[in-house]
């Protein structure tokens, strides 16, 4: 799986479903990130357009929740939600 918050991408490796990765330091983060990971051999992507007018996250830490609908196209397949932890 790789995340990129807007500051270039991190690699997190292999995920199994319902698994947590341990945390990364990025310099700037906003509440979306542009995903690519592969499953069952099959690639999925968010592509946000830009981040305009969104604020960077304050310090914190924070969780991306990636969850997956084999039921659509691969554009729409993921939704990814913020978690403040």
């Amino acid at each position: 799986m790789v995340v990129n918050t807007g500051t270039g991408e991190v690699t997190f490796g292999n995920l199994d479903a319902g698994k947590n990765t341990a945390y990364q330091k990025f310099s700037k983060a906003y509440r979306y990130a542009f995903v690519k990971l592969e499953i069952d051999g099959k690639t999925y992507t968010i592509q946000p357009i830009d981040f305009v007018g969104e604020e960077p996250l304050k310090d914190g830490c924070y969780a991306y929740q990636i969850s997956v609908n084999s039921s659509q196209g691969q554009f729409s397949n993921l939704s990814l939600k913020l978690i403040e932890e």
